[in-house]
């Protein structure tokens, strides 16, 4: 059943302090404590590649409106008082939904660890970022400015660190944190150097590419272990905010060029970047918007990798027959988590989307999805699915 989500945000947003908000949003996480004990049981059971007892199924209820409460004074507290509305406006909404409550550092924009090198963007409304200038135009001469440069001194490093710091102070531990959107190797690399320049050495000069994707890797893993450090516990940094991990997948690397690549050329400049951040960060997630078809050897054989998400399975379709086909393809070894298609709905061919689908899919763990609309929308999904039986 549908909890009251308006009356529940009501309560939140009038709290007299930071800390009566913080108990009145304890007493709403409590009340989903068996809920979400169960939710983490299916995932450890998806990524030991067993059955669970039910699909996991995340569907992200949309329409909330964030409107500050009288206590949130500082950024920061703004920054915990938005977390704190979304996830009860979510949880309120549809407490049947497979989300496990995470807090964003507020950083989801792709430019944070180029900023670091001093590279300085625009962005635009829908969180695009425009580099003012290509900090490598001519290869192997401007590597030279990817050197000498300390990192844990500038000021992206330093509000990422103390941003989720203030998270795990104000929340106690008790909620888990997402990674900020450092991206990957490819992607990092198109934002220190023209795009089409990035591509085009990929081929020309391998061995320069190679150097700025590793320096990526050092940098992310020595960022991604700062941020484990100051949360309390490895655990609490999630990769993602969509889909849930075990605890002891800690690393992410967030990319979109392998598909449109040669595979193995991807892999030979791109690959030993995983190797790194596994070595220094742990088990990793990857996303990638896709399509992924053709490129699942190369998947299976990057270090560290654990599973990953992805929209578009071939081309710029998703098709159930395709997520079957993938799943086969990786044969247990890689968990795979089908996010939305951003056509429209879960799947293309949504009359095919069936309960008995759903099960079949589920059967050897490896696979959960992820949705979005109103909470009607997602509860009409859950009954179709027959994912309303008592839990």
């Amino acid at each position: 059943m549908q909890n009251d989500p308006a009356t529940t945000l009501a309560a939140l947003r009038t709290a007299p302090s930071r800390a009566e908000a913080m108990r009145r949003f304890a007493d709403v996480l409590d009340a989903h404590g068996a809920r979400l004990a169960d939710l983490k049981r299916r995932v450890d059971q998806v990524y030991r590649f067993e059955t669970p007892n039910r699909p996991v199924f995340q569907f992200d209820v949309i329409g909330h409106t964030y409107e500050p409460a009288g206590w949130a004074n500082s950024p920061h507290d703004k920054l915990l008082d938005s977390n704190l509305q979304r996830i009860v406006f979510q949880l309120c909404s549809m407490p049947e939904s497979d989300v496990m409550p995470t807090l964003a550092t507020g950083l989801g924009t792709s430019d944070l660890i180029p900023r670091m090198f001093g590279v300085t963007f625009d962005v635009t409304p829908e969180g695009a970022v425009l580099q003012h200038f290509n900090l490598i135009e001519e290869l192997p001469r401007d590597l030279v400015r990817l050197q000498d440069v300390d990192v844990t001194q500038t000021e992206p490093w330093h509000d990422a660190v103390e941003r989720v710091r203030f998270l795990a102070e104000a929340t106690e531990g008790r909620l888990y944190i997402a990674q900020p959107q450092m991206q990957g190797p490819d992607t990092n690399a198109a934002r220190l150097m023209d795009q089409s320049a990035m591509l085009m050495a990929c081929r020309t000069n391998p061995d320069a590419m190679r150097v700025i994707s590793n320096t990526w890797a050092e940098v992310a893993a020595r960022l991604q272990q700062a941020l484990q450090q100051v949360a309390g516990k490895p655990g609490l940094m999630r990769p993602r905010a969509r889909f849930f991990q075990p605890e002891w997948v800690t690393a992410v690397v967030v990319g979109d060029y392998l598909p449109f690549m040669q595979p193995k050329c991807w892999q030979e400049i791109f690959g030993e970047a995983f190797g790194i951040l596994y070595r220094r960060a742990g088990p990793i997630f990857y996303h990638t918007c896709g399509p992924v078809i053709g490129t699942e050897e190369v998947l299976k054989a990057l270090p560290g990798l654990v599973g990953f998400e992805t929209s578009y399975v071939r081309k710029q379709s998703k098709r159930l027959a395709d997520l079957a086909e993938l799943k086969e393809r990786l044969k247990g070894s890689l968990v795979l988590c089908s996010f939305e298609w951003a056509l429209g709905g879960f799947t293309e061919d949504m009359e095919n989307f069936t309960a008995e689908w759903l099960w079949r899919m589920t059967e050897g763990g490896g696979f959960m999805i992820q949705d979005s609309g109103p909470a009607d929308e997602g509860y009409a999904l859950y009954r179709r699915l027959d994912l309303l039986r008592e839990q």
